[in-house]
């Protein structure tokens, strides 16, 4: 760790903070004085969009050149459809934060509820301010108040530790929806964490300001009848919304079904092989813009290597897509299972694996497309559904596959070397 990451790492969640506090004072400045026109909507809108370009730039740039960790998270954009489906979980989440809140505040006062009345009038004069808090404040907030402050960690604790801070900070930030802003950004912080990718979080928060507007347009329609609390913010929807909401949320599930658990692991056939090479070469790419630039050198792993697990029936291939509509499925990952002994794994330094004397299986060569979501998960479950005593290693700058190995459970015992005499991180996992 340098000087600079050393002084800056501890305190970058309340830096990211104060960033993001300044720059909402800055967006909100063209209506400070009250007048609401839509030349002031519009230059708030603008000056919003230069604070995101801005931010971008710092996460996309500048934080990862500071901190390798923050390069375990990504800023690619999911899929359209993937987007959809996460979009439409988010008015359950809404209503059950809303009953969350609702029995928390009443355990320690009584929450005066009345009908939300709303005029076309008041309806027209929102609109201008849903297209800020529904397009523009979500991915502004989610980039400063998760992306910088909990990328630059490594260990999920600290990541999970930055995640409240900031949650009770945003919470601090909405004033009289402290508690409901907390347990949103707490929500929005996990998911982060969860996904490795701002995206979901930021769609979440859209879908959740989105829910609030068309409850607004709901109520102004004489649909139905919403209860609401101004202090704090409390928002009951009736009986249809809540069942609306859970359609929505069981569409979502199909449709995240379809398209992130499409998948089947097989045995490795020598026909495969051209497309595994592509996995492996995106593989490397992700490694390299990581930071990780020596692990998998020298043209490793090379077709007589994989060629070699397919021989012992060990190399397996992850495969996308259902075969509908006469559409081939399409290989985006690779990994080696293989029984035990190991040789590289007889000696071990600077500790000792969890058990050395039981038979074991080891997972090698874990390589995937970058936006191929859950590879890791799908192999893990797959390995065990076999054996449940497996050991796997990773090279020390292979921070994505570090935290990976750890988020599942394995235990760290040491260090292991190769053949070559390149040292790796062992890890065991025992059921």
């Amino acid at each position: 760790m340098n000087k600079l990451e050393h002084i800056l790492k501890p305190i970058m969640p309340i830096l990211a903070a104060v960033y993001g506090l300044i720059l909402i004072y800055v967006t909100a400045m063209p209506m400070a004085d009250g007048n609401e026109s839509l030349s002031r909507h519009i230059l708030s809108w603008l000056l919003t969009l230069a604070a995101i370009a801005l931010t971008f730039v710092l996460v996309r740039r500048v934080e990862p050149s500071v901190f390798t960790e923050a390069k375990q998270f990504s800023l690619k954009l999911p899929k359209p459809a993937i987007a959809i489906g996460v979009l439409l979980l988010a008015p359950l989440w809404g209503v059950t934060e809303g009953y969350i809140v609702y029995g928390l505040t009443s355990l320690i006062h009584t929450v005066q509820m009345e009908p939300l009345n709303y005029t076309p009038d008041e309806l027209r004069e929102d609109l201008l301010a849903s297209v800020h808090a529904i397009l523009l404040a979500p991915v502004l907030e989610e980039l400063c108040y998760r992306q910088l402050a909990i990328s630059p960690f490594q260990r999920r604790m600290a990541q999970v530790l930055a995640c409240v801070v900031m949650a009770l900070l945003f919470g601090i930030l909405h004033v009289r929806n402290f508690l409901g802003a907390s347990i949103d950004a707490m929500l929005y912080g996990l998911v982060f964490i969860w996904t490795r990718n701002i995206w979901f979080a930021v769609l979440l928060h859209v879908g959740h300001n989105l829910m609030a507007t068309l409850l607004a347009v709901y109520c102004m329609l004489d649909l139905g009848e919403i209860q609401m609390s101004k202090t704090p913010v409390i928002i009951l929807p009736d009986t249809k919304v809540v069942v609306a909401a859970v359609v929505m949320a069981v569409v979502s599930l199909i449709i995240l079904k379809k398209h992130l658990m499409s998948r089947t692991i097989r045995e490795a056939k020598t026909a495969d092989i051209p497309e595994i090479m592509q996995v492996m070469e995106a593989a490397k790419k992700i490694m390299r813009q990581s930071g990780n630039m020596h692990q998998w050198g020298d043209g490793y792993p090379s077709e007589t290597v994989i060629i070699s697990d397919m021989e012992k029936h060990g190399g397996f291939v992850i495969e996308e897509g259902d075969g509908e509509d006469q559409s081939p499925k399409k290989i985006v990952g690779y990994f080696a299972f293989l029984p035990s002994p190991e040789p590289t794994y007889s000696m071990i330094y600077d500790g000792e694996w969890l058990d050395d004397v039981k038979p074991y299986h080891v997972v090698h060569r874990i390589a995937s497309y970058p936006d191929a979501h859950g590879i890791f998960s799908d192999i893990m479950d797959f390995c065990f559904s076999r054996d449940a005593n497996i050991r796997i290693d990773t090279h020390k700058d292979n921070l994505i596959m570090q935290h990976n190995i750890e988020k599942h459970g394995f235990t760290y015992c040491g260090i292991i070397y190769l053949a070559n005499g390149d040292e790796r991180l062992a890890y065991q996992k025992c059921h």
